[in-house]
């Protein structure tokens, strides 16, 4: 309970850090006069009212730590590099493989010195060179002469914020420069494990590209070690149209299959138990580290090495506490991880397996039958599947909704066809790397074997992803909308479990029913009511969609006019309409346009904004 509190408390404190200018008095205030009401009329046994107590300053505390460390981090990006000017001269290490995209190459660097000061010292900024080739190299200390730039921040209320995104990644700046102004003075200027791990990632690649052909060997290299910088553009949209975007992002069930493969290659090493268990967490360390150690991956790998530690020391382990540790430990290294999709996507689809699969597997699962065995557990295997998915998804529907505006109408179908390959890929794809090193020929047969399953993974994907119904548009949902949904989440899951005993408050269950949706319909009447009699006034957006033009008009009687789309004479592959302007209007709750007006053809008015497939 205390891990699960100071969790939440840490989390509490880093959003009141970000978001709101008020006092962090006021949040303790609000607590102590929760706890007070609570003592008073609900817990009035003196024992209780003790550990009340001890919750409460484990709660507060967290709230304090965090909320100190996120106001120090965003005074220190705002600060650090504040008095910089003009051209200068960085000194820093290359800590990443290079990303080639654009005609330029991108590579994080970890500062030692600007114009010999270090006052900068083991901060990151982002270096941008301009050229299509690879002229340096993870470890490579270098010399730079250029002008530190601000990253941009949304250009539309709601957009994307490439700074907030950096912050995520421990990016203070940004650097572009051109070759002739960047210089090596010291090669392999890198921690020894460090390399090793780059070596090994390097060793991965080359291993699935010398093996497999160019699309196959991109989709291997994503799911083992994270990097989908090669992976095509289509294919990854089609994963997410499909609802399959955590297959190629490293996730827990990544990490479950490396586990549970190597306990079975020690086990029939004839290791022992606690041997083959540090053995299996000196591997998830190194694997985090391969990853590049994302929130996802690293959230798998803590709450695995927190499950094998209690069984090294044989000690029950709370699952609850696995990802309480987990997020504490995430978010102590970096607050703004709480930013990261990626973060919240991970710890709410877990969230949501831990808390409402064993609700619906209670009140849905298989019943057992007289019908034979394996096809008994084939049905089970089935079910749990189904279940599992519907359960991770319930917790990460507003989460999806409000990043992306879309649902996937496929995702049960696409989840239950893929599960089952995606293990078989992740323990071919490892025992490939591992055998091209031993024996080649025989790698080459596994190779063949590899591509098939790839190959109907992909097919799946494509099918599904590109099926006319396989996501639907919605609004942005409001924030308070959002916490009602939640909190009528756990109101359920706490009455599925008995946590909530009505008897002994004297409560029926159907009053509690009734209230809850006399309380959504008020909650969605007020809404309507915000949006089209308070809000009457005639409401004009300019919007950036980049080269172009594009003006939304909303009159006071909800009419929506559109001038203009955007759109780009330069690219013909990124989509002004999709990509800036659904999302804003989806933001302001708009799903229809009433009126559209082109005051010319050129394509930096109506662009790829209006495309073939009638998208606005």
């Amino acid at each position: 309970m205390e891990l699960l509190l100071i969790a939440i408390g840490y989390i509490i404190g880093i959003i009141w850090g970000l978001y709101f200018n008020v006092s962090i008095a006021l949040i303790f205030v609000l607590i102590l006069s929760f706890c007070i009401v609570i003592k008073k009329y609900v817990i009035k046994d003196k024992k209780r009212n003790k550990e009340l107590n001890k919750y409460l300053i484990c709660f507060v505390i967290a709230i304090f730590f965090s909320y100190i460390q996120i106001s120090i981090l965003e005074t220190d990006y705002e600060v650090k590099y504040k008095n910089i000017q003009g051209k200068v001269e960085i000194i820093g290490t290359i800590i990443s493989e290079p990303k080639i995209k654009n005609n330029k190459v991108s590579y994080n660097l970890n500062v030692e010195s600007i114009d010999n000061k270090n006052f900068c010292k083991n901060t990151k900024i982002l270096v941008n060179i301009k050229t299509n080739n690879n002229n340096f190299k993870y470890g490579d200390k270098i010399i730079i002469y250029a002008e530190l730039q601000e990253a941009s921040v949304a250009r539309n209320e709601g957009g994307f914020n490439y700074k907030e995104y950096l912050k995520t990644k421990g990016i203070y700046k940004t650097v572009t420069a051109k070759t002739s102004e960047v210089k090596v003075i010291k090669q392999n200027n890198i921690n020894l494990i460090f390399k090793i791990v780059n070596d090994t990632k390097n060793k991965v690649k080359e291993a699935s590209r010398k093996l497999l052909p160019e699309k196959e060997a991109n989709f291997l290299i994503g799911i083992l070690i994270g990097d989908k910088d090669a992976l095509d553009e289509d294919i990854q949209e089609d994963f997410r149209n499909s609802n399959l975007s955590h297959i190629l992002a490293i996730s827990g069930m990544h990490v479950s299959y490396i586990v549970e493969g190597i306990s079975f290659i020690l086990i029939k090493l004839k290791f022992g138990k606690n041997k083959s268990k540090i053995i299996t967490i000196v591997f998830l360390i190194f694997y985090t580290l391969l990853t590049g150690c994302t929130p996802s991956v690293t959230r798998a790998a803590i709450m695995s090495i927190y499950m094998i530690v209690g069984s090294l020391i044989h000690k029950k382990i709370n699952i609850v506490n696995s990802i309480s540790i987990s997020a504490i430990i995430i978010l102590f290294f970096n607050p703004y991880n709480i930013l990261d999709i990626g973060f919240q996507l991970s710890f709410g689809g877990t969230i949501g397996i831990v808390t409402i699969f064993p609700v619906l597997k209670k009140h849905i699962g298989l019943k057992a039958t007289k019908q034979n065995l394996t096809l008994q557990k084939i049905k089970e295997k089935i079910i749990d599947i189904i279940l599992v998915t519907l359960s991770a998804n319930i917790i990460l529907f507003p989460i999806i909704l409000y990043h992306y505006n879309t649902i996937s109408t496929v995702f049960l179908i696409s989840n239950l066809l893929v599960s089952p390959i995606l293990g078989i890929i992740i323990f071919l794809g490892f025992l490939l790397i591992v055998i091209s090193y031993i024996c080649f020929p025989i790698s080459q047969i596994i190779a063949l074997i590899l591509k098939f399953f790839i190959n109907i993974l992909l097919q799946i994907a494509d099918i599904l992803g590109n099926f006319h119904f396989s996501k639907i548009y919605f609004i942005t949902p409001k924030i308070y909308i959002i916490i009602i949904y939640y909190f009528l989440i756990l109101f359920f899951i706490l009455i599925k479990n008995n946590k909530i005993k009505f008897k002994k408050y004297k409560i029926q269950k159907i009053k509690i029913k009734k209230i809850i949706t006399i309380a959504l319909i008020i909650t969605i009447l007020s809404n309507f009511i915000i949006n089209t009699i308070i809000q009457n006034n005639l409401i004009i957006y300019f919007i950036d969609v980049g080269q172009g033009d594009c003006t939304l008009i909303i009159t006071p009687k909800g009419k929506t006019i559109l001038i203009d789309g955007g759109g780009t004479e330069t690219s013909n592959t990124y989509d002004v309409g999709e990509r800036v302007l659904i999302p804003f209007l989806l933001d302001k709750q708009i799903m229809k346009i009433d009126y559209i007006i082109s005051t010319h053809m050129d394509t930096d008015h109506v662009g790829r904004s209006f495309n073939s497939n009638g998208k606005t």
